[in-house]
């Protein structure tokens, strides 16, 4: 299930429901993107929660050799639930 919601601050028009793959690689890929954009989590509740990035670590070599260069929760900013993996790459 999509739980994820990405809004573009520039054209609140533009949101659009996303999985955790695609808000892991829009935060891996933000410096190759022209303006801000919010992320939010829909919660069992029905309400929307902003996200964030916390307890980075840092890859194995094997997993630099396939390009990752670590990974890290996306949790709610407020309550603090893990609710996706976020995967930096050597982009």
């Amino acid at each position: 299930m999509n739980r994820f919601l990405i809004i573009e601050k520039s054209d609140p028009i533009s949101m659009k429901v996303v999985t955790e793959k695609e808000v892991s690689n829009r935060i891996d890929m933000d410096d190759c993107y022209d303006g801000e954009y919010e992320v939010y989590y829909l919660n069992d509740d029905g309400s929307l929660e902003k996200i964030k990035v916390t307890n980075f670590v840092n890859a194995d070599e094997d997993s630099w050799e396939n390009g990752i260069a670590g990974y890290a929760d996306i949790v709610t900013a407020k309550g603090g639930k893990v609710v996706g993996t976020f995967t930096k790459t050597d982009h």
